[in-house]
């Protein structure tokens, strides 16, 4: 999977993951990925994580993905679910 992310907060981001739910299954726990950032509370940063789901059970099916963001003030940001 390639997965493009981008974030930007006055405070800085202090963490940042993304949770991919299945599609047919939307109350299963989903699977969490931390998220490099490229320097600690970075105001603005983007990159691209490619991690190798292939041998996961979930490989091949519609999964729900979305970016959950921490900073520095300890709020929470959610991007919009992308299918």
């Amino acid at each position: 999977i390639r997965l493009p992310w981008r974030t930007e907060d006055d405070w800085g981001v202090s963490a940042l993951r993304a949770e991919i739910r299945l599609a047919a299954r939307p109350d299963a726990a989903p699977i969490v990925l931390d998220l490099a950032l490229p320097s600690a509370q970075p105001k603005q940063a983007r990159g691209l994580a490619q991690p190798d789901f292939s041998a996961h059970p979930w490989a091949g099916l519609e999964t729900q993905i979305r970016l959950v963001a921490r900073d520095g003030a300890e709020q929470e940001g959610v991007s919009e679910t992308v299918a």
